[in-house]
Formats: structure tokens, C-alpha cells, sequence
């Protein structure tokens, strides 16, 4: 017969639960995952409320603090139509700080606007244009507000050229430049 042997013997190490247990880990990083991208995502809209609301797909403006003052009517000129709008200030720069490169200090001035008869949300800003080497110019942006947007949009030719705000009728909302509002909000700069 032969005799033990007087090594010792250590008992096998064991894995990590991880290591062990593969399909409860596969099961737990998919639950993980799942949880954080419906956190990150935030939840959809219905298709047609977005549509009615005005919320097509697009950048948005950074937002400021609202003004407490509400847009309001102004005596309209000779041969402008009723319903313009004063648009503050702080909506015509945030509209500008959207230029495209290279165009080098977009500034609007004059800014008037009309509330679009099809959407609930959407207001057509027209304002006069300058920059360097362009004057004598204006160009119509829909926003869904008119104190603080969070939705700017270039609707006319020269607003697509020069920002770099989504073009309007490429949008879900279908904001097209032949649009009537379009030519009423040009026409209250007059």
C-alpha cells in the first residue's frame, strides 16, 4: 500500500458571484441599461399632439428668464395689417445668436410678429437684417413664444441662409415660406 502524501491540500478557490452566477448578471445589466436609457430618454410624445402643438423635431434656444410682460398689439402703421406684434429685444438676440459661421455679427432689428392661424404655439417673427456687407434685408423665424423660446425655426430663404436654425419646412410642423403669415408678419415692419 502506498501512504498519503504529506503535501497539503488547499481547497479550490472559488469565483466571484459574478463569475458564477453569468445569466443573473446578463439578466441584471439589461434590466440596468433599460432604466437608465428610459431615464435619459425622458418618455415620447403622442405624434399628433406634437404636431399640434408645434413641436417638431429641432434644436432649441437657450433658455432666460421669462419677461412678466406678455406680447402685446401694437397701433399698427399705414397698410400694416392688424394683429403685429412687438417682439422683445432678448427673442430678436436669441434668434441672431443662432448666425451661421462666417456671417460675423448677425443683428436684428425691428423685430414684429403675427400669431400663426394653423398652430396653437407658433408665432412668425420678421426682422430687419444687418450684417457686414448686408443691409436692407429681412428675414421671418417662427417661435413658440415670444418671451422666452425654447423652439426657433428659420422659415423664409434668407433666415435658412443665414442661421443655423432648422428650416421649417423640413420640420414635422411643415412650416412652409408661402405660408400667408409669412408675408403679415413682413408686412408689420412696413
Amino acid at each position: 500500500m502506498t501512504e498519503p502524501s504529506s503535501v497539503p491540500v488547499t481547497p479550490a478557490k472559488k469565483r466571484n458571484w459574478f463569475a458564477r452566477h453569468k445569466l443573473l448578471t446578463a439578466v441584471g445589466v439589461i434590466l440596468t441599461l433599460i432604466v437608465i436609457g428610459s431615464a435619459a430618454g425622458g418618455g415620447g410624445k403622442d405624434q399628433s399632439a406634437a404636431k399640434k402643438n408645434a413641436s417638431p423635431k429641432t434644436a432649441t434656444a437657450p433658455r432666460t428668464t421669462p419677461s412678466p410682460r406678455a406680447p402685446h398689439t401694437t397701433p399698427s402703421p399705414t397698410g400694416a395689417p392688424a394683429g403685429c406684434l412687438d417682439v422683445p429685444t432678448t427673442v430678436l438676440q436669441m434668434i441672431a445668436s443662432g448666425e451661421e459661421k462666417g456671417v460675423g455679427g448677425l443683428r436684428l432689428s425691428n423685430g414684429k410678429a403675427v400669431r400663426s392661424p394653423d398652430f396653437k404655439k407658433v408665432f412668425f417673427v420678421a426682422a430687419d437684417v444687418t450684417a457686414p456687407g448686408v443691409s436692407g434685408y429681412s428675414g421671418v423665424w417662427s417661435v413658440n413664444d415670444l418671451q422666452s423660446p425654447g423652439l426657433i425655426l428659420a422659415v423664409d430663404g434668407f433666415a435658412q441662409k443665414f442661421t443655423v436654425w432648422p428650416d421649417a419646412d423640413k420640420t414635422d410642423a411643415r412650416i412652409s415660406r408661402a405660408d400667408p403669415s409669412v408675408n403679415r408678419a413682413k408686412d408689420c415692419l412696413r
